[in-house]
């Protein structure tokens, strides 16, 4: 897979890349193996965002998920490049108050929504 090319897997977060950010997916990999509902709900999305897909065997998209837990769906996305911290810092006002949050290796989406929450409630 080329360097500029990552993947998003699970039912959730696929769902909310292809609806809230289409520009950045390049294609959703469905597995014919998955719900039928769930499958046409996937593709009535891609289509209504403009999203390339194809459905594929469930062993071809095991490969391409390279042992990531997909669910069943996989969105391949153009990578965002890194922001370096100055640049990032350099954008924040300083009249306002500012809460900024560094998280290292997250990967369940729920432990990403706790943090959130609390932050917010903050």
């Amino acid at each position: 897979m080329a360097a500029d090319i990552k993947i998003a897997s699970g039912r959730k977060p696929v769902i909310d890349l292809v609806k809230n950010n289409p520009e950045i997916c390049i294609e959703l990999i469905i597995s014919e193996s998955i719900n039928a509902n769930f499958k046409d709900e996937l593709i009535k999305i891609a289509k209504a965002n403009k999203t390339a897909f194809k459905v594929v065997k469930n062993d071809a998209l095991e490969k391409i998920a390279g042992g990531i837990n997909h669910q069943g769906v996989v969105c391949k996305i153009k990578a965002s490049k890194p922001l370096e911290l100055n640049a990032f810092l350099k954008n924040i006002p300083d009249n306002k108050p500012a809460l900024i949050i560094i998280l290292d290796h997250i990967e369940d989406p729920h432990n990403l929504g706790a943090v959130i929450r609390s932050a917010e409630a903050g």
